[in-house]
């Protein structure tokens, strides 16, 4: 549902699968240009579908909402891999892992 209670379809930006020997983790990547009224209502959304989807499936999902602006950063920085996002972005301190 969106703000004006209709439902709605969403389009995530990115899925990313994490191999860590014989663990999987399953990213959802949503980069953000601009806030808007319901930014955080999705991410919260987004934040109990992963959970949900965790306990269903017995996969471990999560999401990670990074700014565009950073986003462009990292990508200029010349570190190509998910991983070394997750890394680089939380020593710049610009955001939590859930």
């Amino acid at each position: 549902m969106n703000n004006l209670l209709q439902p709605s379809m969403y389009y995530c930006d990115f899925v990313a699968v994490q191999k860590v020997k014989a663990t999987e983790t399953f990213w959802v990547i949503e980069t953000k240009g601009r806030a808007f009224e319901d930014t955080d209502e999705k991410a919260n959304h987004m934040l109990r579908w992963c959970k949900e989807v965790s306990e269903c499936t017995g996969q471990e999902w999560r999401f990670l909402q990074v700014s565009q602006s950073f986003f462009d950063e990292f990508s200029r920085s010349g570190t190509p891999m998910f991983f070394d996002l997750l890394e680089w972005q939380k020593r710049q301190r610009s955001f939590q892992v859930p």
